[in-house]
């Protein structure tokens, strides 16, 4: 165990309930106007329904003139719709329709399948003020889009809009199709104020009862919509990319991979109306670089020890023979996912991909400086997906090949995929290959690192610009970092993952070339953040390299020896067995598993949650990033630190804790801080760190992480003044998030600029880096809670930290109504003195007071 070890962090609240004390929402113009000019509103939506099922008829008497296939329920409608950011989407179903997915701006796919019988009613409610219930429910509905080319808009990538009308009836194209299966069920009892516990607890059984009732509903209705899915493109004679299981399914509905003409392809994304999302297959590449002579190394690979962690390896496959990878190669599962190839060498050409990725995991810093004996540190496992041509073949599904690779190599649970598509997509829904991550990732204990993806050196297609392209058009760096194509891509998306991006170790330059990134700063190639829905990504960045221009020209882009890391070679064509010769985020993302290992070797019983907040709490944002605008879309974190994420200092104190938390309730932890570091006469720097880590269940239909996810968490620290009592109360009295989370959020702002005007905050020391109003930070723009990792920092002087510091996990309602399923987390808490002239020994200071006074005065609590 290293010699300054984690310590613990000590529960003083266990999973207590909060009550939710919710707000109204104010009504937004154009829902005012609607209400008082009810006839005109009545009159618009009436003729944009009659619009609507008027083209649906058409349509059908269209197919059945062309002896198209039948659709498989021609009394679906598909609806394309605009609501109201206030409303309630749920409440569409009163209207009889049901939400198909949930688009931005307020935008909804649906479907209707009573030809608009029960709409047509909630309308006359609507303009005759009939009924109390549903009377000004219509309001909300701003708009019915009749024109279908609207809503094709939202069903299909950028990428398959821009070339929709030149796709040929004939030709075959691959496609990703995700189509929605979504069971509304009733929320949760809530306990009325006169209710008794016996009562109430029997309604809770009911509903549990009732809830196994609506499970098996959701699958009857996926099983439904798959065999009318499969009815329809079996006609034009489709074929599905599966080895095993042609769907990935969701809570919320489920993804597919098939082949099929473009006809095909028409009809489904225009008539078939549970679809809402269609994205082209997208082959992967990596860098190409050049090649230095190999420095024989003298030195000789120890196999790691019998129970050191496990590392899958998901790339194009390993030289497992290779001298220096061999002794720590597990090749008792080595397998090929690759159509028609079963070996499992790395055969790409240059030196390999894998093979360096495997490297990389095992020697991150390369071989600059080595004794003549290393003892690898983990075992390597291979999972080859990628061809000879580093590809990603259209016929495999990457989704069932991850659940394949994850089932197979179980109980390994560190993974590492340093590959990514080719093409930055604008997802408004989580892609299905994240997506399935994130629910392996909730499923298993295990933990995935993930390539946030590389900007090419040059491309031919306008789709995916390099940054030789970027330069010549005038788009500099690191301007060109920014631009919507340079941004991360699938699965680097995944909410529950570790996505690694690359930043410069040089200043190189010489008489005819330089560095385009000075050391520090993200590199050329590294695409940028943020993620999805806000979310912060990549997560860490790492050492890279970069490429380096010409000075004369400035626009020939090349990789070189001097700005390239020294990394591990495949010997098949007879090259060395170390090279620099290539740069990319392939090769930072081994870095941190890296790390991820090691702390499975210190702590082998404790989750990957810890591992993922330890990490990201050993980051470290370097000063030259002060030079990036919007830096944390580039660094994230920033720079992970194997000693900060195992270790500590007399300088430096962590601590942490595992546990799990129920929606509507919240845990309470409790660090002493002793009077030799707090006292009044002392004034010197403190870094504060706080990190939360924690996982749920996906599902695909909504966005916004609240959404996504079936429950979510968020942190609160104590202020100056508060003592366990007082900080108890505002934590469990405090607003919770609905359904709505929009609105909310307004409520929330609200009242903490009522507790401003109050004098209610002034007491609080801590001026958080990120914060979670995205504008409270000193960093603007992001929310910690907007991300299932949220770190936050803060320099504060000694003498201001509170005697108690205190620290809450929340548990927020998502999509899940069964409020009893918990949802598990890990919380660390950092505290480094940062003034060098200071001789104090906070690790000893803050271990003595809390093993003490916190085990013994202070006792566990719960509901």
């Amino acid at each position: 165990m290293p010699e300054f070890q984690h310590l613990p962090l000590f529960q003083v609240i266990e999973r207590k309930t909060y009550n939710p004390q919710r707000g109204g929402s104010e009504k937004s113009d154009q829902v005012i106007y609607n209400l008082e000019h009810r006839q005109q509103h009545f009159d618009n939506l009436t003729d944009q329904i009659d619009t609507v099922r008027s083209s649906w008829q058409a349509t059908l008497a269209d197919r059945k003139e062309k002896n198209l296939p039948p659709l498989a329920a021609e009394n679906v409608i598909p609806v394309f719709l605009q609501l109201d950011l206030a409303k309630d989407l749920e409440s569409l179903k009163s209207f009889g329709i049901e939400i198909i997915s949930e688009e931005e701006d307020g935008y909804i796919i649906g479907a209707n399948s009573d030809n608009f019988r029960l709409a047509a009613n909630r309308l006359e409610q609507f303009l005759n003020e009939s009924s109390s219930k549903f009377k000004d429910s219509a309001a909300s509905i701003l708009k019915i889009i009749s024109d279908p080319s609207e809503r094709l808009k939202r069903v299909l990538s950028s990428g398959l809009i821009s070339r929709w009308d030149s796709i040929q009836d004939e030709a075959e194209v691959t496609v990703y199709i995700a189509i929605s299966c979504y069971v509304r069920t009733p929320g949760y009892p809530t306990k009325g104020p006169d209710q008794t516990e016996e009562r109430y607890q029997q309604a809770v059984a009911r509903w549990k009862e009732r809830d196994r009732t609506w499970q098996t509903a959701q699958d009857n209705l996926a099983r439904e919509r798959e065999d009318g899915f499969e009815r329809i493109i079996n006609q034009y004679n489709a074929e599905f990319v599966s080895n095993v299981s042609r769907y990935a399914e969701f809570d919320d509905g489920f993804g597919c991979k098939i082949r099929i003409s473009g006809a095909g392809l028409k009809d489904l994304a225009l008539n078939y109306p549970y679809i809402f999302n269609i994205e082209e297959h997208d082959p992967l590449l990596s860098f190409q670089g050049t090649e230095e002579l190999q420095n024989l190394l003298e030195l000789e690979i120890v196999a790691p020890l019998d129970d050191a962690p496990t590392v899958c390896v998901i790339d194009s496959g390993i030289q497992e023979g290779h001298r220096l990878l061999a002794p720590a190669i597990d090749d008792t599962l080595s397998i090929s996912y690759v159509p028609g190839d079963n070996d499992t060498f790395d055969k790409v050409n240059g030196g390999g991909h894998g093979t360096r990725v495997a490297g990389s995991v095992l020697f991150p810093n390369g071989f600059a400086s080595t004794p003549p004996n290393i003892q690898a540190s983990c075992w390597i496992q291979n999972a080859r997906i990628l061809n000879d041509q580093n590809l990603l073949s259209s016929l495999i599904n990457e989704p069932e090949v991850m659940k394949l690779i994850v089932d197979r190599f179980y109980p390994t649970r560190i993974f590492n995929l340093s590959v990514s598509r080719q093409k930055p997509e604008v997802y408004i829904h989580m892609p299905i290959w994240a997506a399935t991550i994130d629910k392996l990732i909730w499923e298993k204990d295990i933990i995935f690192c993930i390539a946030a993806g590389n900007i090419p050196k040059d491309s031919r297609d306008p789709n995916i610009p390099g940054i030789q392209n970027y330069i010549v058009q005038g788009n500099n760096y690191p301007d060109f970092l920014v631009d919507d194509k340079a941004k991360i891509t699938a699965p680097a998306h995944s909410c529950l993952a570790l996505t690694v991006g690359s930043i410069s170790d040089t200043d190189f330059q010489d008489n005819d070339l330089k560095c385009i990134a000075n050391k520090d700063l993200p590199s050329s190639f590294s695409r940028s953040g943020l993620g999805l829905w806000g979310m912060i990504k990549p997560d860490v960045v790492e050492y890279g390299g970069d490429m380096v221009i010409d000075k004369a020209t400035n626009s020939i882009v090349n990789s070189n020896p001097q700005t390239s890391p020294n990394l591990i070679r495949s010997t098949r064509d007879n090259g060395p067995a170390v090279g620099r010769e290539v740069v990319g985020t392939s090769f930072t993302t081994p870095k941190v598993t890296h790390v991820i290992a090691a702390l499975q070797q210190l702590y082998p019983d404790e989750s990957c949650l810890l591992y993922r907040a330890l990490v990201v709490q050993s980051a470290r944002i370097p000063l030259a990033a002060q030079n990036i605008p919007n830096f944390i879309k580039h660094f994230g974190y920033g720079i992970p630190d194997l000693n900060r994420a195992t270790n500590n200092s007399s300088r430096r104190v962590t601590l942490y804790n595992s546990g799990k938390v129920n929606p509507r309730h919240a845990d309470i932890y409790l660090i002493k801080i002793p009077q030799e570091i707090n006292r009044p006469g002392y004034d010197f720097d403190v870094l504060v760190e706080v990190t939360l880590s924690y996982k749920a269940a996906p599902r695909i239909t909504r966005r916004k992480t609240k959404s996504y996810l079936s429950c979510w968490l968020d942190w609160e620290v104590s202020r100056m003044d508060e003592n366990l009592e007082s900080f108890k109360e505002r934590i469990l009295s405090v607003l919770e998030e609905d359904d709505n989370n929009d609105v909310n959020e307004q409520v929330e702002n609200a009242v903490e600029i009522a507790e401003v005007a109050a004098g209610q905050q002034n007491n609080s020391p801590f001026n958080w880096s990120i914060g979670a109003k995205g504008t409270d930070g000193k960093i603007k723009g992001v929310k910690r809670q907007d991300s299932t990792v949220q770190k936050d920092w803060c320099i504060q002087k000694s003498n201001q930290l509170p005697s108690e510091f205190m620290v809450a996990v929340r548990g927020h309602k998502g999509w899940e109504k069964d409020l009893d399923k918990e949802i598990p987390y890990s919380i660390v808490v950092s505290f480094e003195i940062l003034s060098a002239e200071i001789n104090i020994n906070i690790y000893e200071e803050i271990r003595i007071a809390n093993e003490v006074e916190v085990q013994n005065e202070v006792q566990l609590q719960a509901l």
